[in-house]
Order: C-alpha cells, then structure tokens, then sequence
C-alpha cells in the first residue's frame, strides 16, 4: 500500500494514469508518457508525465483532468501543486500523479531520467473520425 493509500476513490491505478494521459492528449498534451514505478518505490503505482506549451495550457490540462476522472471514476485529486505560472504543476491521486511541465521545466527536473528503471509506455493521441 502506497503512503496515503490507494487512490481516493479506489481506481485500478493503471485505468486511472490511462485515463490521466489519454485526456491531457485531448488537450494536445506532448511526449506524454506512463511510468510504471510500483516496484521501484511505495510513493504511487504510476507516474504520467507530458508536456504543456504554457503557464495556461497547463491549467487547460490540469483542469481536464481532474473534471474528466471526477466524472468518469469518481475518484478526486488528493493533492494539486504548482501552477501554470511555475511552469509546472502536479496531481497527486496517491496511487497515480501526474506531472504536467513545460518543456523547460520537463528537460530541468529529468524525470524519465531519475525513474530510468521504470517500464515506459508513451502515448499518441489518435483523433476519433
């Protein structure tokens, strides 16, 4: 069991991250990808990591988010940190966080480096025709 438990509403972690990077793809999210970090550390199951163009596409993002997997899981962001100004910003859902970064930002903290270990799976959005 993760620090704070499992998700706040009890979500299957990877259905949750899933979810968490298909819809920041709706909102032209980049280079988004899901970290499988579970066996490398008790601090979540997942870590989606993408790239934002600004301070309020950011937001946009962040927004979505929490709206879509509200909605559609029933599961609340237990943490929310930084902001759009910082050029970085964090949903923590305990077993899933999310980090959204402009590039900048994205290329100084090197996640995908520090979590090198981790199984990666990228994603692409695909439009629906």
């Amino acid at each position: 069991m993760k620090a704070g438990g499992t998700s706040t509403g009890g979500s299957n972690p990877y259905k949750l991250a899933k979810l968490c990077a298909e819809v920041a793809l709706e909102k032209k999210a980049e280079n988004v990808v899901l970290l499988e970090i579970k066996e490398l550390t008790d601090i979540a199951d997942y870590f989606v990591i993408l790239s934002a163009n600004s301070g309020t596409h950011i937001k946009s993002i962040a927004d979505y988010i929490e709206e879509t997997v509200k909605e559609k899981l029933q599961d609340k962001v237990a943490y929310r940190d930084g902001s759009g100004t910082a050029g970085w910003l964090v949903l923590d859902y305990i077993s899933v966080i999310v980090h959204i970064l402009l590039p900048e930002k994205r290329k100084f903290y090197d996640l995908e480096g520090w979590w090198a270990d981790a199984p990666k799976e990228e994603l692409v959005y695909e439009s629906v025709s």
